[in-house]
């Protein structure tokens, strides 16, 4: 049996667990519910237990008793050095004697191109003591290969979200002139943004882009909200729909969409815009524009419009053909549903614990 220890289950990961119950017998425990609302996150409905906790400064130390428990033979942790009782477990692994699943949640963002060339030397003790080793991409795995000789196995899940099977299947021939005159959206090239309005996420580009393309021709869409969160009101191209979870309202605001624009912090997101079959119009990773790891999945010119700068940017869409958008936006849909399908990170997982036991 496998005990799986998470902060908390947000909606877009509630698939995955269900998809990995269907193949093994799995408990969930959760120490950090309270961060669901916090972080503005969706609370999932999967079935949990509880682990109390308490934090030590930026540390968090919850209960492990329950994991030690005779009926579990594999813990999956996260990958997270704060986490003091992952250490305990990792620690303790010769006398417990139970398979640990390392279960890393993405490089540092804030310092991922400096760990991208030396990675984190903690992590580097914290995956010697692991059987399994698991990340997001491809690139992190590596990162990783590349820089550690520990033999544990490693894997790349492909991180994507619970809703990316859905809105594969749905029918994308429909009418965007239709749905734009019903929504009162005036403009030839219609931008949209999805995601909370954090530190890190440089909506002062947004602003700088939305102030510098002609308003009668580009609009932008705007789903989201948080503290850092500009004031959109002054804009007659701006349509700004706050937060939202009306997943048929979302799909109308997405189909009259031509390109998703997410200037920095972009994670799982773009893979919600590509496979609505929109490329993603962003920024170069920079140590002022921080990217997630899920800008791996973004190939320039392909998939993507990556700009080093507002002006390269102004120059490209002052004279973009949106048969170049069309183009990229079928790119986009065909890498996820060839990469990015939950049933293929379930599988990832499986595969491997299969393997490991």
């Amino acid at each position: 049996m496998i005990a799986i220890v998470q902060p908390f289950i947000p909606h877009y990961r509630e698939a995955f667990f269900i998809g990995l119950s269907e193949k093994f017998n799995i408990d969930i425990y959760c120490f950090d519910n309270n961060k669901l609302n916090k972080d503005n996150f969706k609370k999932s409905t999967v079935e949990h237990k509880i682990l109390y906790r308490v934090r030590l400064g930026p540390f968090i130390l919850h209960t492990i008793n329950q994991l030690l428990n005779k009926k579990y033979d594999t813990i999956i942790l996260m990958q997270d050095f704060k986490i003091v009782s992952t250490w305990l477990l990792l620690l303790l692994k010769p006398i417990h004697k139970k398979r640990i699943v390392l279960w890393g949640h993405g490089i540092s963002t804030k310092r991922y191109l400096k760990e991208s060339r030396n990675p984190n030397y903690i992590n580097k003790l914290f995956f010697r003591r692991a059987d399994i080793l698991w990340f997001y991409t491809e690139k992190e795995k590596q990162i990783w290969e590349e820089n550690t000789k520990n033999k544990s196995l490693k894997i790349a899940l492909n991180n994507t979200i619970s809703d990316v099977d859905y809105i594969l299947k749905t029918d994308t021939n429909i009418n965007k002139t239709e749905i734009k005159k019903k929504l009162g959206i005036a403009q030839e090239i219609i931008f949209i943004f999805s995601a909370r309005f954090t530190k890190h996420r440089r909506s002062d580009l947004l602003v700088n882009a939305i102030e510098s393309l002609d308003n009668k021709k580009f609009g932008f869409i705007i789903i989201g909200h948080g503290s850092f969160k500009p004031d959109f009101s002054k804009f007659s191209n701006v349509y700004d729909f706050g937060k939202l979870y009306d997943i048929d309202k979302k799909n109308s605001l997405f189909w009259c969409a031509d390109a998703y624009f997410q200037p920095a912090w972009v994670g799982l997101s773009v893979v919600e815009a590509m496979a609505y079959s929109l490329p993603v119009v962003t920024f170069e990773r920079t140590t002022k524009v921080l990217q997630c790891v899920e800008y791996h999945y973004l190939k320039d010119g392909y998939n993507s419009f990556i700009f080093k700068n507002i002006d390269e940017f102004n120059r490209k869409f002052k004279s973009i053909n949106i048969e170049e958008l069309i183009n990229a936006g079928k790119n986009a849909h065909q890498y996820v549903k060839d990469n990015l399908k939950m049933s293929n990170m379930i599988n990832h997982a499986s595969t491997s614990l299969n393997r490991l036991i």
